[in-house]
């Protein structure tokens, strides 16, 4: 089945296996950073981070990436953690690239089944005159560097991708891309190859020939039945997805009513208890799936605008603004405003002005916490 666009993920979509985050964790310890203060950054626990199956936000890693590379001068790191990505590390997809008949298979799986490889960026691949070219585009709303240095791992994982399926000796002729990285005298280093910045594009360039040609580990069995089982994951996914993600949406979408569960179960035409009993099944709650939406917006709110933590408790349905920095610092491992210091948001509006405050997206979630 072909996959391709079908599920749309977001920053703070709980869809992501923490397998790339572990490789960051542990790459910026060996450079001397702090393992627990890297998980209280992304708002992670040590006892569940490690777990299988564990899921993280898209928006987490990057928080983990951003808080381990404030520590030191490393413009290396996005691409030696892409580099150290193999293609086992993300288990059945994985082995389905490894057993397909040639590289042109293993790219349309990448490209079908992407979510499962942690992609935070649409891939394809063409042929131009004697080069292969893998693209990729931009599907995800990155903030400032977070982009340079998501599309430097991104980049970086798929060589050692192709190098997993083609062989070690396998070189790229060139990478593109878009933005001025100060990675790119490392990339002759890392990935054997020239780095083009600042081309308008972001591509990797390499032998056509190598499309077509036969795969060491080519498997056809091995190949069908992991893209069946490829197939049950996707469905659990956008099944998992799509409930929740419903509920999350018409609560930001609340337009300043505050909407319970029950007006909820209302509008999905189920009943109170048949709500509940469906997002039990899929590892979750009413409560959290609020509380997440509360999370959301007030790091929108900090990141954003200069608004006071008075008025974004206010906003968010806290009864006073010490409950939100109670809540925030339970979520982040910061205040509201060490948040806004550390991120680089507006300074609050001087006291004289608060009063005149202009609207900035004002879903009302109070009343949330009694279901």
């Amino acid at each position: 089945m072909n996959w391709t666009g079908k599920i749309q993920v977001s920053l703070d979509d709980k869809s992501f296996a923490s397998t790339e985050a572990c490789v960051i964790v542990g790459l910026f310890a060996e450079l001397g950073v702090n393992r627990d203060m890297l998980l209280r950054e992304a708002a992670l626990a040590s006892d569940t981070f490690y777990a299988p199956q564990f899921l993280i936000t898209l928006q987490q890693q990057m928080r983990l990436h951003a808080a381990g590379l404030r520590c030191g001068d490393w413009p290396e790191f996005s691409l030696k953690a892409g580099s150290r990505l193999h293609l086992t590390a993300y288990g059945i997809v994985g082995y389905a690239m490894l057993s397909s008949s040639n590289l042109d298979h293993a790219l349309q799986v990448a490209r079908d089944y992407a979510p499962l490889l942690n992609m935070k960026f649409a891939i394809d691949h063409r042929v131009v005159g004697t080069d292969a070219v893998i693209g990729f585009k931009d599907i995800l709303p990155f903030a400032g560097s977070d982009r340079r240095h998501a599309m430097e791992l991104e980049i970086a994982k798929t060589v050692r991708l192709l190098r997993d399926v083609l062989g070690d000796d396998f070189t790229p002729h060139e990478i593109r891309v878009d933005f001025p990285s100060p990675a790119q005298t490392w990339c002759e280093r890392l990935l054997g190859c020239p780095m083009r910045c600042n081309a308008g594009i972001n591509e990797i360039r390499f032998d056509a020939r190598l499309l077509t040609g036969s795969l060491p580990q080519a498997q056809a069995f091995t190949y069908h039945n992991c893209l069946q089982i490829c197939d049950s994951m996707m469905e659990g996914l956008a099944q998992a997805r799509e409930l929740p993600n419903h509920i999350k949406r018409m609560l930001l979408n609340a337009n300043g009513r505050i909407i319970t569960l029950p007006e909820v179960a209302d509008q999905l035409c189920m009943s109170p208890r048949t709500l509940r009993r469906r997002l039990e099944s899929e590892n979750t709650s009413y409560l959290k799936i609020a509380e997440e939406v509360r999370k959301t917006m007030a790091v929108r709110y900090l990141s954003t605008t200069s608004l006071t933590t008075e008025i974004i408790a206010e906003r968010l349905g806290y009864s006073d603004a010490a409950n939100f920095r109670h809540a925030f610092k339970r979520w982040t491992g910061h205040s509201p405003r060490q948040f806004r210091l550390t991120h680089g948001a507006a300074p609050q509006l001087p006291r004289a002005l608060r009063s005149r405050t202009t609207d900035f997206i004002k879903p009302s979630l109070s009343g949330l916490a009694a279901y």
